[in-house]
């Protein structure tokens, strides 16, 4: 089993919204597990778990060699937006990954998980993208995400390793940058100003919210390993298939926004592609992973914590 817990786990990507939720999936099903996360700023505390923080960035040597030392298993939560990183170039992000999976390499750890995401599939084929479809560089975060896969199956290579990737569709949740599309969309709702829709409206996508993507990284660290490949890669999404004028409806009737949809034909980034449907069988069959959160469920629960945000922040002012 990858994740027996009788060692620490190592994170590195923990400060942001997935990684929240999935220090929280840990302490639901692992209680009083040890986890080693890597950041700049220490960790809330979280019920139920040992947090030992290790401060610094992921192309830190010495902080790499802190958070491995130790660790039954190493996790990578990846780039969780098309822009990659505001201040810091995709050969930067590149980097950092590069020397993640070597400390990991250095300090012996058995397992490697990395979130990638179904970015990877580009355009993909007519039908459900299976983890056996070929992955296409079409955007700068795809670039990224398939090199950085590329070390993870080199790191499963020698004996006595293995790797996990997975990659979730749409992740969306409580806290998520209103850079994201969902974060842009229910910004601009609460404002009362119209949703700018890129394209037509007419693309397809799954939408997954935050604590399902959680649920399934920890599914993927307890899976059983015996007997199955050392390089497994796993899809994770919701069942529900949108198309983007529809989130924007979904928005707009959750949050109440009046604003209405503006379609921007223009407005379409390099590598945007027209359906990504992904196939979620083979979690389902291996870690028994469903996605549970309806969209409007999770597009409520975003408003609402939004909504409990702005009260906070008046109350302080």
């Amino acid at each position: 089993m990858f994740g027996d817990f009788h060692r620490p786990v190592a994170l590195a990507g923990a400060g942001g919204y997935l990684g929240e939720a999935v220090l929280g999936q840990i302490a639901a099903r692992r209680p009083g597990a040890t986890v080693r996360v890597l950041d700049v700023r220490p960790p809330a505390p979280v019920a139920g778990l040992d947090l030992e923080h290790v401060q610094g960035s992921p192309a830190d040597p010495q902080a790499l060699d802190l958070l491995m030392r130790g660790a039954g298993a190493a996790v990578h939560l990846g780039a969780r937006t098309r822009r990659v990183h505001p201040r810091r170039s995709p050969d930067g992000e590149g980097v950092a990954m590069t020397a993640f999976v070597a400390a990991a390499a250095a300090q012996a750890v058995p397992h490697l998980l990395y979130c990638s995401s179904g970015e990877v599939y580009g355009e993909g084929a007519r039908r459900a993208l299976t983890e056996d479809d070929p992955v296409v560089a079409h955007s700068p975060l795809a670039r990224l995400q398939i090199r950085s896969e590329s070390l993870v199956r080199e790191f499963a290579e020698t004996e006595g390793r293995s790797a996990t990737v997975l990659r979730p569709f749409g992740t969306y949740g409580a806290g998520q940058p209103t850079g994201s599309l969902i974060g842009r969309f229910l910004h601009d709702a609460r404002l009362g100003l119209p949703l700018a829709v890129p394209g037509d409206g007419t693309q397809l996508r799954a939408f997954t919210y935050v604590d399902d993507v959680a649920r399934g990284i920890v599914a993927a660290l307890c899976r059983d390993d015996r007997g199955r490949e050392p390089y497994t890669v796993y899809n994770l999404a919701s069942p529900e298939i949108f198309s983007l004028r529809d989130l924007a409806r979904q928005v707009l009737s959750v949050t109440g926004g009046r604003g209405g949809i503006v379609l921007r034909p223009r407005h379409l980034r390099p590598g945007q592609v027209a359906a990504q449907v992904p196939c979620i069988e083979k979690a389902a069959e291996e870690l028994g992973f469903y996605a549970t959160t309806l969209l409007t469920q999770g597009l409520s629960l975003c408003s609402l914590h939004a909504d409990l945000a702005a009260e906070r922040h008046s109350a302080v002012a």
